[in-house]
């Protein structure tokens, strides 16, 4: 019975947590028996825990009366996940009385129920690798074509595109999941043994359990168990023999390669590790959602403390700048200049281009879209969003469902302590759709960018054929120069702390606007930071959703562009004759995005030039 019910219960917790409860006809120890020790088992492996032996539990100690001149057994018990253990509050087994009629005794749990969190199924996975292209494209024509009408909103459009291409994608493209007992050496053979196996002891199961080899049911278990173990054991040791024999080729050919591989091949820690935060560890999964949720909640919103970090006389003037500029355009006499950008429509032919150039492969947002979902799309599908994007760039509006999120932290590496916040950094999974979105308007911005000179030469961020390799040769070879000249070169490094998540955004688009981002193009980038809503993925579980009123999302693709708008003027401020040219060149401030090298021919010019990037 344990494992059908078990089985049962792995199919329901893909869908949130589940509580067993009922006369499950087993004791635990110290008097379980042989089925008291096998629900044991099954309790540990699933990592559930029984409140009727959990201190919490008040009343009697048993559950069971056969009579009333015997003893009580607890053979009843409502089992809950250990991470849930946390929302039950009282467990109480009430005393046997005259008014009874059972020969079970009441029991009662209170149950906190935490409505802000919202399982999402991140193990179903999509196997694009199988996909009937024609059956997938058909039903999604007719998803899209079922319920479509003009009368839908940008955000009902919006939501209707997703829940077709997440409907057509159910029905038509197999999922791979998680399962337990699979190995990385797992293959038909064994699928074949395992699924006899199963066939066999369900066959036993029906037939009453019978012992002995006299009969049929139970020798033909034993006989298909025995096989599938021993056949387990073998493909194991050859996974393992393989394994023994790349390592040694690696070590013959590269022994970086080999601890590389030594190291990958220790056992894996769980997706998340206990938090000591202000003397408190927090240690379940119910516990860090909450925790990570505050966290970010306070790390991208404004602090009143920073304030003093501001130049006031400089904050009022911005400020009232940009209220400036949304007076002038709710009146209509602004600059229209990049308004084509804007009004042009988005065609089919720029959907597909978009989609076609992002990687497959790649995790999705909290809607579970993936660059597959459009990359195989149909011709409607391009249809149809080139006409939400084309209205969205009309109203200079960016739907709710392509603005929201999902923050997930990862761990920073560098040997620091995993038990601390600020060893980790969150990375935000936007929509899909969205991201298309950004490309589409990346490309029609890139050219102004291109006209205006952004970003500045010594900017190795944004600018194509650029990167950390080469910003880092730049370096070497600028110091190099100076020695082989015999002068000396003095170098400062300049790092911002929470560089992306300490954006003031009214700051962002005064700068937008100064560089010549205007009209409803700086409109729309003011909607795309106005209304961003993150939530907290942890464990396959999501918080609510909270406003973001500062930061860049890290994962968006104009979030670079973005940050290096609000940092392009530091050269400006740094660079003049205290800085490092070389045949005419100024590299005395070279950046990538939040990271800055500055260089001088002397500690004075130096000194200046970081006095000059701290005000």
């Amino acid at each position: 019975m344990c494992d059908e019910l078990f089985f049962l219960y792995l199919r329901l917790i893909e869908c949130g947590p589940v509580i067993l409860a009922g006369d499950m006809n087993a004791q635990l120890a110290p008097l379980a028996g042989r089925q008291g020790k096998h629900f044991a088992e099954c309790l540990r492996y699933y990592k559930c825990v029984s409140l009727m032996e959990h201190d919490m539990c008040q009343g009697p100690r048993w559950t069971f009366v056969p009579n009333l001149h015997t003893d009580g057994t607890r053979i009843d018990h409502i089992c809950v996940p250990v991470e849930f253990l946390d929302s039950v509050t009282e467990c109480i087994i009430k005393p046997y009385d005259d008014m009874n009629t059972s020969d079970h005794t009441p029991v009662m749990i209170y149950v906190h129920l935490d409505v802000e969190y919202l399982h999402v199924n991140t193990r179903c996975i999509p196997r694009w690798d199988k996909i009937d292209l024609l059956a997938y494209r058909n039903n999604l024509d007719s998803q899209l074509l079922g319920g479509y009408t003009d009368t839908l909103s940008i955000d009902e459009f919006a939501l209707y595109i997703v829940n077709a291409l997440n409907s057509a994608s159910n029905i038509t493209i197999p999922k791979s999941t998680f399962h337990r007992h699979r190995r990385p050496y797992w293959d038909v053979d064994l699928k074949r043994a395992h699924n006899a196996q199963r066939v066999s002891r369900i066959a036993w199961i029906d037939l009453g359990r019978p012992r002995g080899m006299e009969y049929t049911s139970y020798k033909e278990y034993k006989t298909s168990k025995s096989y599938f173990a021993k056949l387990l054991r073998s493909k194991h040791h050859q996974y393992e023999q393989k394994k023994l024999s790349d390592l040694e080729n690696r070590y013959e050919l590269d022994y970086r390669q080999f601890w590389r591989a030594i190291r990958n091949k220790r056992n894996k820690s769980s997706g998340w590790h206990s938090i000591k935060h202000n003397g408190t560890v927090y240690a379940t999964p119910h516990q860090l959602r909450g925790l990570w949720t505050e966290h970010f909640a306070n790390l991208l919103n404004e602090n009143i403390n920073e304030y003093d970090c501001y130049n006031n006389e400089h904050k009022t003037r911005v400020d009232a700048t940009i209220n400036d500029i949304l007076h002038n355009i709710d009146i209509g006499s602004y600059d229209r200049t990049h308004d084509s950008v804007m009004t042009e429509p988005v065609t089919p032919y720029e959907i597909q281009e978009a989609s076609h150039c992002l990687k497959n492969g790649k995790a999705p947002g909290f809607d579970l879209i993936t660059y597959e979902h459009i990359k195989y799309g149909s011709d409607m599908l391009y249809v149809y969003l080139a006409k939400l994007f084309t209205v969205m760039l009309t109203e200079c509006y960016i739907p709710r469902c392509f603005n929201v999120g999902v923050i997930i932290h990862l761990h920073k590496g560098k040997n620091k302590p995993k038990n601390l916040l600020k060893s980790y950094r969150g990375v935000t999974l936007m929509p899909v759709l969205n991201k298309v979105f950004d490309k589409i308007i990346w490309w029609r911005v890139k050219p102004i960018l291109d006209k205006i000179g952004f970003p500045n030469p010594q900017q190795f961020a944004c600018r194509p054929e650029h990167n950390s390799t080469l910003l880092s040769f730049t370096i070497q070879e600028a110091i190099s120069h100076c020695l082989e000249f015999k002068s000396n070169v003095y170098c400062c490094f300049l790092d911002c702390e929470q560089a992306f998540d300490r954006v003031w955004w009214n700051g962002l688009l005064y700068k937008l606007h100064s560089i010549g981002i205007k009209g409803k193009l700086w409109l729309l980038f003011r909607e795309w930071l106005l209304y961003s809503r993150c939530l907290v993925l942890l464990d396959g579980t999501v918080s609510t959703e909270f406003p973001i009123p500062r930061s860049m999302k890290q994962g968006g693709l104009l979030s670079m562009f973005l940050y290096t708008v609000s940092n392009y003027d530091i050269h400006s401020f740094v660079t003049d004759s205290d800085g490092l040219q070389i045949n005419g060149i100024n590299v005395s401030s070279l950046t990538l995005a939040d990271d800055t090298a500055l260089m001088s021919l002397s500690p004075k010019g130096l000194q200046a030039m970081m006095d000059r990037a701290h005000q």
